[in-house]
């Protein structure tokens, strides 16, 4: 696999994802609803992670569409794929704004990771905030 074949349609809403107005909605749904999955390819495309940490394309691949699995299986109608892609292209906005990237590939690789993270597996039940109060 050479890489993700992205559609005329998704090409043209990621022609804005370095602006703080791009629209995630719009991505998700010229993507068949895989915001995650061409936020995350293009992002680390061009930040150029995928060859200086020698990411094989197809486990990157497999990685997001798992992500984009468990973002979806609780219906949470907040912290799901496309809050998740939000949030990717936002911090995406403001290393780029900042020069950031510039500086530190490494911490803008995990930082990248961590959002993707971030709201992983949040079900939206009160009872999780008292799990995370117990650390």
């Amino acid at each position: 696999m050479v890489g993700l074949s992205y559609p005329p349609s998704v090409i043209d809403v990621l022609k804005n994802v370095d602006k703080c107005t791009f629209n995630v909605f719009a991505l998700h749904e010229a993507s068949g609803e895989h915001a995650l999955k061409f936020i995350v390819y293009d992002l680390f495309t061009r930040y150029d992670l995928i060859s200086h940490f020698k990411i094989p394309v197809s486990s990157l691949v497999a990685f997001i569409e798992a992500l984009e699995v468990g973002y979806t299986k609780h219906t949470n109608p907040y912290h799901n794929l496309i809050h998740a892609a939000d949030v990717t292209q936002t911090v995406h906005y403001f290393i780029l704004r900042t020069g950031i990237v510039n500086l530190v590939k490494k911490i803008a690789f995990s930082t990248a990771a961590h959002f993707l993270l971030s709201d992983y597996g949040i079900i939206g039940c009160p009872l999780q905030s008292d799990y995370i109060d117990s650390f």
